[in-house]
């Protein structure tokens, strides 16, 4: 195809078809999205059709559609390795101890586990360069806004060093632009994302009033490209649940996001 040709629709099809291809997506665009050149062609048939253009394109000029299709393969995959997809919650085994932790926010503000004790609870792991984050940021902003009186928060535990969309000053532009409200915390040892057992972000940790592990899993069924809408319905679910003091039934659905971005 050449540039200005009509392309599909993003959806779950474009996105298993640019996975196939991810080896020369990878070597066309660098971990900026700014390199511009000449992808090698992949091996076309009709089991995998070439989506490859003839000649250099320009990644920040590509229609939407196919701009957030390639951002779902490609964000989360280093440009020098393929085994860095998407990935789903460890889940964790449940009744388990929120671990203890001190962590500054974006704004310079100190938050510790304990100030959560004593109700109900919610940590997620969250991240500003992930487009599965970014895909449910607003609603769960808004879910979170029906629930104002469950504490909160969110913690990065990405090296910012490695994935500088996710330095302090860029979660905090995110937290505006979402309009979160719940303090954002900067996990800058890795230590506590470990000891939760986080492994994606989006990844939701909700607790009961003794700090014991109630749901861990998903925000919704929705992802970036299935067509499925946003609605937050199971984390909704679950803490109507947990506020009611009864258990979240199961099976929870694990939550499914980029891999949080560990130091070597």
């Amino acid at each position: 195809m050449t540039h200005g040709t009509n392309w599909p629709t993003v959806d779950h099809q474009l996105v298993a078809i640019l996975r196939c291809h991810i080896e020369p997506v990878l070597d066309w665009l660098d971990s900026s999205g700014r390199k511009r050149r000449r992808p090698k062609m992949a091996t076309a048939g009709k089991s995998r059709p070439s989506l490859y253009h003839a000649d250099p394109v320009d990644f920040d000029h590509l229609p939407p559609a196919v701009k957030q299709a390639l951002t779902v393969v490609w964000s989360d995959a280093d440009a020098s390795s393929l085994g860095d997809m998407a990935v789903e919650s460890t889940m964790v085994p449940l009744g388990i101890s929120m671990p203890e932790f001190v962590l500054t926010d974006v704004n310079g503000h100190q938050v510790e586990s304990t100030d959560l004790a004593g109700t109900p609870a919610l940590v997620m792991f969250l991240c500003n360069h992930c487009p599965y984050v970014r895909h449910v940021e607003t609603r769960l902003g808004e879910v979170l806004h029906e629930f104002a009186d469950l504490p909160a928060v969110g913690i990065c535990s990405n090296d910012a060093v490695a994935y500088r969309d996710d330095a302090p000053a860029r979660l905090a532009e995110q937290a505006r632009r979402a309009d979160w409200r719940f303090p954002y915390l900067v996990d800058t040892t890795q230590e506590v994302g470990r000891s939760v057992g986080a492994a994606c972000t989006p990844d939701f940790f909700l607790y009961d009033a003794h700090c014991r592990l109630a749901y861990r899993g998903a925000f919704d069924a929705s992802t970036p490209g299935n067509l499925v809408p946003v609605t937050g319905d199971l984390l909704t679910a679950a803490i109507r649940h947990v506020l009611a003091h009864e258990p979240v039934p199961e099976p929870h659905r694990p939550s499914m996001g980029c891999s949080i971005k560990w130091r070597a």
